[in-house]
């Protein structure tokens, strides 16, 4: 869609490693994180849909992602999300869900990847739905 306000839109890379950390820790289960390459799908879809979103929704997830990875998780686990261990990352995630501050911008991007990776394959599949996808371009 080029010449399109929407391609305009851009996420660094270091949004990428947040955003991937992020969707490891709160997607994990007993047997560990999720595979990388459904990491690395889930990730892209949260882009675009973030892109699609508008620019007030896509704002307020970054931001959310930021102060998450560079303030909250720093002052009670004592270093950014993203360069923590997935285990303790779930637990950090876990305790900052709980805390007032900090619970909402964790809220809102656990609904809006919760949002996205049902809507995939590989998270219909866990909930064992094997319905079509909302989105029409999804084999």
């Amino acid at each position: 869609m080029a010449g399109s306000p929407l391609s305009l839109v851009r996420f660094s890379p270091g949004f990428d490693r947040s955003l991937q950390a992020l969707a490891e820790a709160v997607f994990a289960s007993d047997r560990g994180p999720l595979d990388p390459n459904q990491v690395n799908l889930l990730a892209d879809d949260v882009r675009d849909f973030l892109t699609h979103a508008g620019a007030r929704s896509r704002t307020l997830f970054q931001l959310s992602l930021w102060f998450t990875d560079w303030i909250a998780a720093p002052l009670t686990a004592g270093a950014r999300l993203r360069t923590l261990p997935w285990a303790r990352r779930v637990q950090v995630l876990a305790d900052l869900e709980t805390r007032d501050l900090f619970g909402l911008p964790v809220l809102l991007m656990k609904t809006i990847l919760s949002a996205t990776f049902f809507d995939l394959e590989i998270g219909r599949g866990k909930i064992g739905d094997d319905r079509r996808p909302m989105r029409s371009g999804e084999s």
